[in-house]
């Protein structure tokens, strides 16, 4: 039934002079803003000072709403009791929902056509030049919903008097209020801390303007509508109320209508204060920008899943800077336990900005295990890099578990090149006996199975299997020798050790025997993607997947032998060079000898913990390590596992106004001045004349 309210406030806005004059006004200014923005944007692309056309643009069309808002919402239910005509309302068969949605949509409707008129400076923009759409879709979308909770608040204060000019400076009181609510809060703002921001309607604006759209400010906006719009329907019952009230000892005379109102109001806005502030509830993020510009990529995921004690980030902000800032760390923050933030406002807590030595906004300092990391200037990659020298002693050690020589003795393959390379890459080598238990512990960037004689402990591996388990990442490089416990180990996580050489007499030459393969790479894999060349294997064994798929495993082959291999599982006849392929028991080739394991932490979405088998450590010894492709494919295996030399590259990101430079010529700028400042501001003004002319001639 509210569509004869509707109806009634339409016509009321069709025929109104102060509609199409307010509206010329603020379609004219919306203009304005815009071009000059589009100027400012000339002026400065190319300059250190990152000007976003359409975030400015929204934001001054954001202002205008603001205070186009109180002009049209002061009269829908003021004007009524002012007059008296609010009883004629409330005896026709009507409810007060439905005078207050019939009056509340009649005022979006007029609100939302002068809002999507602005979508003209968008068209004409992208006629010239390239357009991120996402951005304006998540911007228009933020606009509208705030345009709906201020009608809403709008509505309500009109509720509540009868005089017009009471009910729009209410609403425009409120409006800034709550826009500049977070300037209440406190000096700082640290994670995990409740704040008034929480209730600014700035701070949920911010995101939908970058062209992010959040769950909560979803639910704020939403929230904040219907609040008032209750509030609205509550205040117009409270005329059926005995208004003669009671009288308390020592209190006076109680009004019951403003007992009830104020009852109701208190619940209303306990639980819209819950769902706003409540942390429990989820937040649902949704980055509509070109390339998800205001997203943290993968890397900085899993280098944070790499933090064991906490994290300690202090960022300096002016401005508006804390809301961007914001946003960045509370993505941190959803990634690790471990990391806290503490964002100190420069001009309000200058004490404490010299303290940290910050002496600019968006400088920061990075604390962790008593180290501390300055950054200039704050975003994804500085801070990925800040980490990663934070945290490089414990990044850096690397563990070997390897057999140790009787005294006297020599050993009888070295590692000294591929030791020099890891000494290179900036590693700290730590070497031990396989029955280290002790030396498995967390805190290595990567543990190294290698020139085993014979086999690892139980308790090692047991030791190794919680390193891997809890996201560390291990190499394991196994010989011919008989191995049980690392058989049964690695049967856990779906793999099959063999018993087994191959042999691959195809490419025997160069030196190289029948138990020496060729091994040709898995190029969809990233510890082999850039291996160019093949490798050779001394004296490799089978290292096959096996069919017991493991929940949370990726299992996948790196590496294999030719197709005119086998692995023989007759170890003395490989040995002597009398080995015969036998159906059934050997297997033919391609025979995997490289298989990885990545270990998945659902909680998270990153990779938890890296492991490689590889069927032979022989490849990296002083003898092998230089031929062919062995070397580059003992790099990369280890960059892959340590994501050294990752990082860096990946979350790097076009600054977020990244466009091709744009060149405004002077028909171009007429265009875009007359069209947006002239022309619509001016077509909207003859047609409320033209309507309002015609209204009067005809009655």
């Amino acid at each position: 039934m509210l569509l004869p309210v509707l109806k009634k406030e339409l016509k009321y806005y069709a025929a109104s002079p102060l509609v199409y004059a307010a509206g010329a006004m603020f379609l004219g200014l919306a203009g304005y803003f815009f071009y000059t923005n589009l100027i400012m944007l000339l002026l400065l692309q190319g300059s250190e000072i990152d000007v976003n056309l359409w975030e400015f643009t929204i934001s001054d069309i954001r202002f205008l709403v603001m205070l186009l808002i109180p002009v049209f919402s002061m009269r829908m239910l003021s004007e009524e009791k002012r007059l008296g005509t609010i009883e004629l309302l409330c005896t026709a068969p009507l409810n007060e929902w439905d005078i207050v949605l019939g009056k509340y949509f009649a005022g979006m409707c007029i609100i939302s056509m002068l809002v999507c008129t602005t979508f003209l400076f968008p068209f004409l923009f992208s006629i010239f030049y390239p357009l991120d759409h996402g951005q304006l879709y998540g911007a228009y979308l933020g606009l509208m919903l705030m345009c709906c909770a201020l009608m809403a608040a709008g509505i309500f204060w009109s509720s509540v008097t009868e005089s017009q000019i009471v009910a729009a400076v209410a609403t425009l009181g409120f409006t800034f209020l709550f826009w500049f609510m977070d300037q209440y809060d406190g000096l700082d703002r640290v994670s995990g801390q409740l704040s008034l921001a929480l209730l600014s309607l700035q701070k949920h604006f911010y995101d939908f303007n970058r062209g992010v759209v959040t769950l909560r400010d979803t639910v704020y906006f939403a929230g904040f509508t219907i609040l008032f719009i209750v509030l609205a329907v509550e205040s117009l019952k409270q005329r059926n109320y005995d208004t003669r009230g009671f009288r308390l000892p020592f209190w006076g005379r109680i009004n019951v209508r403003g007992i009830s109102f104020a009852l109701h109001a208190a619940v209303y806005t306990l639980c819209f204060l819950l769902c706003v502030v409540l942390p429990g509830i989820p937040n649902k993020r949704f980055d509509l920008t070109a390339g998800k510009q205001h997203s943290l990529s993968v890397f900085t995921s899993q280098a944070l899943s790499r933090l064991d004690d906490t994290l300690t980030l202090s960022i300096g902000c002016e401005r508006l800077q804390k809301y961007q800032f914001e946003d960045f760390m509370e993505q941190l923050s959803q990634l690790s336990p471990y990391f806290m933030y503490r964002m100190i406002t420069i001009d309000r807590n200058p004490v404490a900005a010299d303290q940290m030595e910050i002496t600019q906004g968006g400088s920061a300092v990075a604390e962790y295990r008593g180290r501390k990391k300055k950054i200039g200037k704050m975003n994804e990659e500085a801070f990925v890099a800040a980490l990663q020298e934070l945290m490089q002693q414990d990044q850096k050690r690397v563990r070997i578990f390897e057999s140790v020589p009787p005294a006297g003795a020599k050993a009888s393959r070295l590692f000294v090149k591929a030791d020099k390379m890891l000494i290179d890459e900036g590693f700290f080598l730590e070497t031990f006996p396989p029955g280290a238990t002790d030396a498995a512990a967390s805190g290595a960037a990567l543990l190294i199975v290698r020139d085993i004689h014979g086999d690892v402990p139980t308790g090692t591996l047991e030791k190794i299997r919680l390193f891997f388990e809890q996201g560390g990442n291990v190499l394991m490089m196994l010989n011919g020798s008989a191995s049980p416990n690392i058989a049964g180990f690695l049967k856990k996580y779906n793999i099959d050790l063999g018993s087994d050489l191959i042999i691959d007499r195809e490419h025997v030459g160069a030196g190289l025997g029948e138990l020496t393969p060729l091994i040709f790479f898995n190029k969809e894999h990233p510890a082999a993607a850039r291996c160019e060349a093949p490798a050779v294997f001394n004296r490799a064994r089978s290292v096959q997947v096996g069919i017991n798929f493991q929940p949370g495993c990726k299992t996948t082959i790196i590496c294999s032998s030719g197709r005119a291999t086998w692995a023989e599982t007759d170890i003395a006849a490989a040995s002597n060079g009398t080995a015969t392929f036998v159906s059934g028991i050997d297997t033919y080739g391609p025979v995997a000898v490289g298989v990885s394991i990545e270990k998945s932490d659902n909680r998270k979405g990153v990779s938890a913990g890296r492991m490689i088998v590889l069927g032979s450590d022989s490849f990296m010894t002083d003898d092998y390590i230089d031929l062919l492709g062995n070397g580059g494919f003992a790099k990369n295996m280890i960059c892959w596992l340590t994501d050294q030399g990752q990082t860096q590259t990946a979350v790097t990101k076009p600054p977020s106004s990244a466009l091709p430079p744009i060149r405004m010529t002077d028909f171009q700028g007429r265009i875009f001045f007359w069209s947006a400042v002239v022309v619509v501001p001016m077509l909207f003004m003859l047609t409320g004349m033209a309507v309002v002319v015609f209204r009067r001639l005809r009655h």
